[in-house]
């Protein structure tokens, strides 16, 4: 099954560190994820790091800002 969307927060009150998209594995084994991008607005970003078999990984966007949408 691999990688999925699990949940993405785009809505804010007071910070955009608020922020994040969060990824979950549903496979056996463990991801890595270096090397892999989320593309955004047309420009790629890099990622980094393991999710684990099951488990989940959450991304806080730091080079860009979601689109604030409060009722999406």
């Amino acid at each position: 099954m691999g990688l999925q969307f699990s949940e993405i927060l785009s809505y804010y009150e007071s910070s955009k560190s608020e922020q994040f998209i969060e990824f979950y594995n549903a496979g056996s084994e463990q991801i890595l994820l270096d090397g892999c991008q989320v593309r955004y607005k047309n420009k790629n970003y890099n990622l980094s790091g393991i999710v684990m078999a099951d488990g989940y990984f959450v991304y806080y966007p730091s080079e860009f800002s979601l689109t604030k949408n409060p009722t999406n």
